[in-house]
């Protein structure tokens, strides 16, 4: 699937599938109620990180993401491999 955001070509088929994991979505008109959409977290060959979830109609919303949201994605999914062949080796506590 192509995206185009802020004039930027996203593909996913070109791009590195990092993970896929849940993202939390909170409903517009009932606030007090989230749901969960299927998510894949891609990296770019030019470094860039983005998401694409999956919605109901069978379209999909993309979110450009920064590499301090990719860890942060990584890091809440307790992914210790997948992070340490992105970021590096952690350091022991």
């Amino acid at each position: 699937m192509k995206f185009i955001v802020k004039d930027k070509l996203y593909d996913t088929e070109k791009s590195e599938k990092v993970i896929e994991y849940q993202r939390k979505f909170q409903d517009k008109f009932m606030t007090f109620l989230c749901f969960y959409r299927k998510t894949v977290l891609y990296k770019t060959d030019k470094e860039n990180w983005f998401s694409v979830s999956n919605i109901d109609n069978g379209g999909h919303i993309i979110y450009e993401e920064t590499i301090d949201k990719a860890k942060e994605i990584i890091r809440g999914l307790n992914a210790v491999d997948t992070y340490m062949k992105y970021f590096g080796p952690l350091t022991e506590a």
